[in-house]
C-alpha cells in the first residue's frame, strides 16, 4: 500500500518517476514500489520520502480538499465546454481518485464523469458511470451532492431522451436550491439544463422563464458563448411556442454572438434553428439553405439532424431524386459512426428515420414499405413513446392506405395519429 500512497504524493507534486528515484533506485524499480508489486526495504522507503520532503506518518495523508478543488474545476470546465481544460482535470483526477475512499468524493467523480462524457458523446462510458452513481448510495450524503446527483442524472436522462425522467430529476434538484448555496456557474448551467428539459416535455412557458434566468446572468458577466448558446435554445423554445418574431430576433443575436467569438459550433446550432422556424413558417427552400449550411458546419452524429430536417422539407416538396440524395448522406454518416463507435439508440432513431423515406421513395424498396413500418419503425417510436414521431407516421400509414382506396384501415391510421397528438398534449 505504501506504494499507491507514493504515487499519490509524487502526482500531488507534479513529479515524475526519474526525478524521485534518481540514485536511489532504478525507475523500473520504482514503478514496481508504485504499482505494489515490491515492498521497499525501510531505508529505501526513507530515502524517497525524503525526496518527496514527506515523514512516513504524512505518508497516508490524502487531500480531501485539494481533490474537490480540482472536480470543481473540471465541472465549471465542462459547463464551459472548454474540452481541453476538461481533458487535463480528467487525467489529473483519474490519477488520483482512486487513493479516496470517501464515497461523495467517488459519487461526485462519477457524476462529472458522466457530464465529461456527453460533452465528449462516449455512450458507453456514460452508461459505465450512472452505474457506478446509481451503485454509491445516496444515504447520508451532503444536499448540495444530492442536488448534483439529482441535476446529472437528469441530464443524463435527457441526453437518452427520457425527458419525463429528467424533468423528474431535475425537479427534485430544483426544489434543494433553496437551501443551498451554489456558485453562480452553477446556478446558471442548472437553469439552462431544467429550462432545455421542460421545453422537450412541452412546458414552453416555464423553459422560458428558465432560460431567461440564465441568461440575465450570463449577459451580467459578458459569457457571450453561454450566452449564445442559451438563445438557440430560447429560440427553439419561443418558436414552439408560437412566437416567430421574438425566436428571429433571439436567432440574430446568437449569430452576432458565434461571429464575435468566431465559434462554428454556435453558428451550426443558429442555422439548425433558424431551419426549423422557416419549415414552421412553411418556407421550404430557406429552411433547406439553413439545414444545409448547418450540416456542412457540422461532423459525425451533429449532421444528423440537419440532414433529418433536409429530408422533411424535400417530402413537403415531393422531390424524391433529392430525398434518395440525402438519404444516402444520412446512410453513410451512420455507417461510418458505427465503425468509430457503439451504436446508439440516438443514432438507431435516425436510421429509422432515413428508412422511412427509401421505403416510401426508392422504387426498389417501396414494396417493404408497409411491412417495415409495422415490423421496424413504428414499434420503435412506440417503445420510446415518442407521440411527435408517432403522430406524423400515423399519418403517412394513413396516407398510404387512402392512397390503395383502403379507406377503413385509413381512418382507423388518422385517428391513431390524432390520439397520439393529443396524448402529446396532455402529457
Amino acid at each position: 500500500m505504501s506504494g499507491k500512497l507514493l504515487k499519490y504524493n509524487r502526482i500531488k507534486q507534479r513529479k515524475k518517476q526519474e526525478e524521485i528515484c534518481a540514485g536511489i533506485c532504478s525507475v523500473s524499480y520504482y514503478s514496481k514500489i508504485e504499482n505494489d508489486k515490491i515492498e521497499p526495504a525501510d531505508d529505501l522507503l526513507m530515502q524517497l520520502l525524503e525526496r518527496l520532503h514527506i515523514t512516513k506518518e504524512e505518508l497516508s495523508n490524502v487531500d480531501e480538499k485539494e481533490i474537490r478543488l480540482k472536480l470543481a474545476a473540471w465541472h465549471k470546465s465542462i459547463i464551459y465546454e472548454q474540452v481541453r481544460t476538461a481533458e487535463k482535470y480528467k487525467g489529473e483526477i483519474t490519477e488520483q481518485i482512486d487513493f479516496f475512499q470517501n464515497r461523495e468524493i467517488q459519487l461526485l467523480h462519477s457524476l462529472i464523469s458522466i457530464r465529461y462524457f456527453i460533452l465528449k458523446k462516449h455512450e458507453r462510458l456514460i452508461e459505465d458511470f450512472i452505474k457506478r452513481a446509481d451503485s454509491i448510495s445516496s444515504e447520508e450524503l451532503s444536499e448540495e451532492t444530492r442536488f448534483y446527483y439529482f441535476m446529472i442524472m437528469g441530464e443524463a436522462a435527457g441526453y437518452y431522451e427520457d425527458y419525463e425522467k429528467a424533468k423528474r430529476n431535475m425537479q427534485t434538484a430544483c426544489n434543494m436550491i433553496n437551501s443551498l448555496i451554489m456558485k453562480k456557474h452553477v446556478l446558471e448551467d442548472f437553469y439552462l439544463l431544467m429550462g432545455k428539459t421542460v421545453l422537450e416535455t412541452g412546458d414552453y412557458t416555464l423553459s422560458i422563464r428558465l432560460i431567461n434566468k440564465a441568461l440575465t446572468s450570463f449577459d451580467q458577466r459578458y459569457a457571450l458563448l453561454q450566452s449564445g448558446r442559451g438563445r438557440v435554445i430560447l429560440a427553439r423554445a419561443l418558436r414552439l411556442s408560437g412566437n416567430f418574431e421574438d425566436t428571429a430576433a433571439e436567432l440574430e443575436k446568437a449569430e452576432k454572438i458565434s461571429g464575435q467569438i468566431k465559434n462554428q459550433q454556435l453558428l451550426a446550432r443558429m442555422l439548425q434553428e433558424q431551419g426549423e422556424l422557416y419549415a414552421q413558417q412553411n418556407e421550404a427552400m430557406k429552411a433547406i439553405q439553413s439545414f444545409q449550411q448547418s450540416y456542412r458546419l457540422r461532423t459525425g452524429r451533429e449532421r444528423l439532424a440537419p440532414i433529418h430536417g433536409i429530408l422533411m422539407q424535400f417530402e413537403i416538396m415531393n422531390a424524391p431524386q433529392d430525398i434518395i440524395s440525402w438519404v444516402n448522406h444520412g446512410v453513410e454518416t451512420i455507417q461510418a459512426l458505427r465503425r468509430e463507435q457503439a451504436y446508439t439508440q440516438y443514432e438507431k432513431k435516425y436510421e429509422l428515420k432515413f428508412l422511412y423515406y427509401l421505403y416510401k421513395y426508392d422504387g426498389a424498396s417501396s414494396h417493404k414499405f408497409e411491412g417495415e413500418m409495422k415490423k421496424t419503425i413504428l414499434p420503435f417510436f412506440e417503445e420510446k413513446q415518442d407521440m411527435i414521431s408517432l403522430a406524423y407516421y400515423y399519418e403517412r400509414m394513413g396516407e398510404f392506405y387512402a392512397a390503395n382506396n383502403l379507406l377503413e384501415e385509413s381512418i382507423a391510421w388518422y385517428q391513431k395519429a390524432m390520439k397520439a397528438l393529443w396524448k402529446r398534449t396532455l402529457h
